[in-house]
């Protein structure tokens, strides 16, 4: 009786398993798949672009996907959606040509190749002889050809295909051609693999990717083949592969079909041409414009995310460096890019120009206008980006706040419009700031050792002598040290070369002055590469008792060897019995310079001493001034984005009012205007306004830039590059415009990467790999709910001759991998069962089981997922309680 309740626990056990594993794939539509894997065999390759054989073409004519195969989507081992784009469908050709040997001879059938006229294609005239060849020109890299032959030739040939690789004609390798030579008529077609070093070249006038079919022996003919018309398929998935290790195969799933779509949009892979749009006036940028792509950066790329020559240009200038020219000069650059998906945008306002880089940061310049030229605009070449998903270029109602006056514009609390390096921001009114060179960035004070009876920083200010803290009135409370000749205090370190001049200054005042104890100093200490000091120089200790006063050091210079400078605020104990001695410092500047600049004055703040601070206080908000939308009456589009900069124990909020400031509400970078919807009428709307609110920790200075609102009614965007059809040799401008670009397919570009895919697959039947290159017949009957194992190959394993067998024996309508299921599902029943017969204990032999279906997880390459084991133990046990339940 308890073996046959094992039993019964055991098949609830896998049937509520099978049952959860078919609801997630029945959570999908999908009737058909293919699994795709990728092999390195060489060192670890990151951001691959690769590419899966498949005809586009084929999967529409026989109803696998939607012509605009959204209903397809590729998945990883882990079920999330991986980037990719669906190969092409059939495509013009952008030449053809006619070659005779003899004297060389070129004639031209480009119109016969595109026009369905029967039998006007002359592949070979006359009396053929060796190295007489037809030649297809592509517009971009392809490996599917298909031409339909009206006439079959009746001669004893050997035609060769052949690719041009930039300096001679090679054999193209795995080729598969169901017209033998042009032997067969009716529809056919040529497949190949896709070739690495592929190039264009030039034949009789025309640049183009060339195949080109020769006759490499023949002896006789008797009827020259003609043909009616001839296309080409890029006829790959190319699909993203973030990273694949050495000897590392990663695998993917293509799941196709089924009346729902899986994606709004396709990801583009672009080739080395990228996406060439012609010039128009609906595009011509001026002085005001956005311009954006949405895509995944490799910081060692190169090339062009767009150049329209001379004219406007982001590029690669190093690696992870991007680059802005307008007018043929550079204008700005981000730098320290790294690889992620990205947003990358271009904003001018007519008055400054932005160019930002979402999770990186953003670099302002002075608007330039950008010339017209004439020049067409050259999009992402297939080195700039390693996908995209967005091309934009419009005019857009937008508030750009990315310079001091724009910050300064706003009602600003405790907060500061600043110049940073030519790049406008708002941070905490905040003294601890560098100040060098004309700019100033957020400063990190650190906290010197101490010697003796040390007291070290605080965040609690509220006993007094007894830290070294931060007070949220001043920058910072310090208590000099308890023991005799003790140092302590606080230091910012930065990068300095010999003979630089260094100057420091600060404020500050004292509880109590004991002549020859306490001392509250500035300091300015050089050190080597090994942070072995130089030169420690400090100040005459000029700190007022209860009064402010300035205490400075001007005109250091560094002495040879100098590598570092540190710029100190010192509490020095001269003798034992100082404890108790406060020094209040509520102001610190310093730079890379003879002599310090002048005080900042005092902004909306009133402590201690008004007319002369600069505070750390603890928050701050700047209300933006009002941005009226009432022109805007068909929304299409909006977004709130910026850069911020917060450290530890700081934050940096943006809320958005959309009623005149009477309410605010929190968003996110990145993110849409909340409240507004596609197809509003803002008409009627109140004044928007952003309020930005900055919390401080009071050892850093948090900071925003370039805040930008922007607002697109739908005549606002002038180009608009997504892909939500199958890809073609012409892009679609989805704006209210025809900007269509040219779209040129990628080549492979890594000689390393073995692919491999399986059949298209359906629960019951198997499809022949001819249907990955034409439109064979397929099954018509289709049963959804696939089989998900993982890359499962029994090719190598004992029993496997004899499930083909049986499968055979049904003519395919039972697979393979049906009986290696079934036979797993026992051995896992049994070993469940023989374990308990001999221990005569459940755990056992539920441990048992789930070991046998742990160990089919990697059988033969996985016949099973490996998280089929852990649900098969939720189950197991859930079973357990039910037996248990219904025994009592």
């Amino acid at each position: 009786m308890r073996v046959i309740r094992l039993a019964v626990t055991v098949l609830i056990a896998l049937v509520l398993t099978v049952l959860v594993v078919r609801a997630a794939v029945d959570s999908s539509t999908a009737l058909y798949f293919v699994n795709f894997r990728a092999l390195n065999p060489v060192s670890a390759q990151t951001d691959l672009q690769v590419p899966f054989g498949l005809s586009g073409q084929a999967l529409v004519d026989q109803n696998f996907i939607n012509s605009s195969g959204l209903n397809s989507v590729v998945v990883g081992t882990d079920g999330e959606l991986v980037p990719a784009m669906p190969a092409s469908l059939q495509n013009s050709l952008e030449s053809c040509k006619q070659y005779v040997d003899i004297g060389a001879t070129y004639t031209t059938y480009t119109t016969e190749c595109n026009d369905d006229a029967v039998g006007d294609i002359g592949f070979f005239l006359g009396t053929p002889a060796v190295d007489d060849s037809f030649l297809f020109g592509l517009q971009s890299p392809g490996r599917i050809l298909s031409f339909s032959i009206s006439q079959a030739a009746i001669w004893d040939a050997d035609v060769v295909w052949y690719y041009w690789n930039g300096s001679d004609w090679v054999e193209l390798d795995d080729v598969e051609d169901t017209s033998v030579d042009f032997t067969v008529s009716g529809f056919n077609t040529l497949a190949f693999d896709l070739p690495t070093d592929w190039a264009e070249s030039t034949v009789d006038s025309v640049v183009s990717f060339w195949v080109r079919a020769n006759i490499d022996t023949i002896t006789t003919t008797t009827t020259l083949p003609a043909g009616t018309r001839s296309w080409w398929q890029s006829g790959n998935w190319w699909t993203y592969a973030d990273s694949i290790g050495q000897n590392e195969q990663v695998s993917y799933t293509l799941y196709l079909g089924g009346s729902t779509d899986f994606q709004t949009f396709h990801y583009l892979f672009p080739g080395m041409a990228g996406i060439t749009t012609p010039d128009d006036p609906t595009i011509e940028l001026g002085g005001t414009f956005t311009v954006e792509w949405v895509g995944y950066l490799d910081p060692d790329s190169s090339g062009d995310l767009v150049n329209k020559a001379s004219a406007f240009r982001v590029y690669w200038s190093a690696s992870g460096v991007l680059t802005l020219a307008i007018n043929g000069s550079d204008i700005t650059a981000v730098t320290s890019i790294t690889a992620a998906e990205r947003t990358v945008t271009v904003v001018s306002d007519g008055t400054n120009v932005s160019l930002s880089v979402s999770g990186v940061g953003s670099a302002t310049a002075s608007a330039v206008s950008v010339t017209d030229n004439g020049s067409d605009w050259v999009w992402v070449d297939q080195v700039a980006m390693v996908y995209l998903k967005r091309i934009l270029v419009g005019f857009p109602l937008q508030d750009i706040d990315d310079t001091v006056a724009e910050w300064d514009a706003g009602t600003l609390v405790d907060t500061d419009g600043v110049a940073d390096a030519g790049n406008g921001h708002l941070e905490l009114l905040s003294s601890g700031e560098w100040d060098g060179s004309g700019f100033e960035v957020p400063i990190g004070w650190t906290g010197m050792p101490r010697s003796g009876q040390t007291v070290g920083w605080e965040d609690d200010c509220t006993v007094p002598w007894d830290n070294t803290c931060y007070d949220a009135l001043t920058f910072f409370r310090g208590e000099t040290p308890p023991s005799s000749s003790a140092d302590s205090g606080l230091y910012q370190q930065f990068s300095a070369s010999p003979g630089e001049a260094w100057s420091v200054q600060g404020q500050c005042q004292t509880n109590t002055i004991v002549f020859g104890q306490a001392e509250h100093l500035v300091g300015v200490e050089f050190l080597d590469s090994g942070f072995s000091s130089l030169a420690d120089n400090r100040s005459s200790a000029t700190c007022g008792l209860s009064v402010w006063a300035s205490v400075s050091l001007q005109n250091q210079t560094a002495p040879a060897s100098t590598v570092y400078v540190r710029l100190h605020v010192w509490m020095n104990a001269t003798t034992i019995g100082s404890r108790g001695i406060d020094s209040y410092w509520d102001a610190v500047v310093g730079c890379q310079c003879t002599s310090t600049p002048a005080w900042p004055a005092a902004s909306g703040n009133s402590i201690v001493n008004p007319s002369f601070e600069l505070t750390h206080a603890a928050t701050g908000t700047r209300v933006s001034p009002a941005f009226n939308v009432t022109s805007v009456t068909d929304v299409s589009e909006t977004s709130i984005r910026w850069d911020a900069t917060a450290g530890a124990g700081e934050a940096v909020v943006v809320e958005f009012s959309t009623d005149a400031g009477v309410s605010y509400t929190p968003v996110s970078t990145e993110g849409p205007i909340p409240g507004v919807s596609t197809g509003d009428d803002l008409s009627g709307a109140s004044d928007y306004h952003s309020r930005v609110t900055l919390t401080g920790s009071g050892q850093g200075t948090p900071e925003i830039d370039n805040l930008v609102v922007t607002v697109f009614g739908t005549g606002d965007v002038d180009l608009l590059y997504e892909l939500n059809t199958m890809p073609s040799i012409s892009l679609l401008d989805r704006s209210s415009n025809t900007n269509n670009g040219a779209f040129s397919f990628p080549t492979a570009t890594s000689t390393s990467i073995t692919v491999s895919q399986d059949p298209l697959r359906s629960t019951q039947v198997v499809e022949s790999k001819q249907s990955q290159e034409s439109a064979p017949d397929v099954a018509d009957e289709v049963d959804p709910g696939n089989w998900q194992g993982g890359s499962f190959d029994p090719s190598n394993i004992p029993f496997n001759s004899l499930w083909a067998t049986l499968s055979d024996l049904t003519g395919g309508d039972i697979p393979v991998i049906v009986y290696w299921v079934v036979f797993a599902t026992w051995v896992v029943i049994f070993s469940g069962v023989i374990t308990f017969v001999v221990t005569q204990s459940v755990p056992w032999a539920a441990a048992v089981m789930g070991l046998a279906l742990l160990g089919f997880t990697s059988f033969g390459g996985g016949l099973f997922p490996p998280w089929i084991f852990f649900f098969f133990a939720v189950m197991a046990m859930a079973a357990s309680v039910y037996v248990k339940v219904r025994g009592l």
